[in-house]
């Protein structure tokens, strides 16, 4: 399925509709929220070799920090606390989330640069 390239036009239809939800994202994280919608945007810039994309993850991340408590110069909680091993978690927490970023910093495999100043 992989190599199946009639796939494309239907990944590029669910980012599009991902897109249109980014302000509707309450979920920060990994697995069902932002990061992951993040990750896959930054996936589909890689096989499109696209800015669309790429500029998108740059508006999820955005996103994110406006959703994180504290102020948007240095946010403070990207993940509820309400446990430790819920913050810390892939999924729901910090971990995710940092992968994330990271990866928008680095442009991720096969990713155009993503450096913006």
């Amino acid at each position: 399925m992989l190599d199946d390239e009639s796939l494309v036009g239907l990944a590029r239809e669910a980012a599009d509709a991902c897109v249109a939800r980014i302000p509707l994202l309450s979920s920060l994280g990994q697995c069902c929220g932002a990061a992951g919608v993040g990750d896959y945007l930054l996936n589909l810039a890689a096989v499109e070799q696209s800015e669309r994309y790429r500029d998108a993850a740059f508006d999820l991340a955005t996103h994110v920090l406006l959703r994180s408590g504290g102020p948007l110069s240095h946010p403070r909680w990207f993940a509820p606390t309400d446990t430790a091993d819920r913050s810390l978690s892939w999924a729901k927490g910090l971990a995710g989330i940092l992968a994330f970023f990271r990866r928008l910093s680095d442009g991720g495999p096969g990713c155009l640069p993503v450096f913006r100043y």
